[in-house]
């Protein structure tokens, strides 16, 4: 349980997460005093991310990311994105509203947009398909070196709730 805790450069406000059946790297534990699991089953997550660490991690990766003035605001049950992008030598201005899935195996996390802008004009639904599809999944849960049990995220104002389940 931590409250604070960092994960990958992402703040939680809360985490409280429960290792089934965990067997340590003893060695690399005493040697570097770093964790390193050589077995370790499921995991049951409960973790609370606000809007304001979201924000603060985009801004840590503009470059990565290719975008400038990125920004997430959370709302009841959505999220709305928005920046500012180059494509070729144009500049593009862009927003969307969308909310957060786990897929129905539990591997993936998606993000479902239900109205895109660029430059301020709504764009088409078969634009708006287009472009979920290519950045769809967002995050593949299997990547991770364990299994999380993630069963619904929900999405209020100020912050998201990640929860699993046993």
């Amino acid at each position: 349980e931590t409250s604070g805790g960092n994960a990958e450069g992402l703040v939680l406000e809360r985490a409280n997460v429960e290792f089934l059946d965990v067997q340590l790297n003893t060695t690399e534990l005493f040697e570097k005093e770093d964790i390193e699991p050589v077995e370790l089953n499921d995991i049951f997550m409960d973790v609370i991310v606000t809007e304001n660490a979201l924000n603060d991690l985009l801004l840590k990766k503009i470059k990565k990311i290719n975008v400038k003035k990125p920004k997430i605001v959370l709302k009841k049950g959505k999220m709305h994105l928005s920046g500012s992008t180059k494509y070729g030598l144009l500049k593009a201005d862009f927003s969307a509203d969308g909310k957060l899935t786990v897929s129905k195996d539990g591997k993936e996390i998606w993000f479902h947009a239900s109205n895109m802008k660029v430059n301020y004009m709504a764009m088409p639904r078969s634009f708006v398909g287009m472009i979920v599809k290519k950045i769809n999944p967002v995050l593949k849960l299997e990547d991770f070196p364990f299994n999380l049990n993630l069963k619904s995220i929900e999405i209020n104002p100020g912050n998201i709730h990640f929860i699993s389940g046993k």
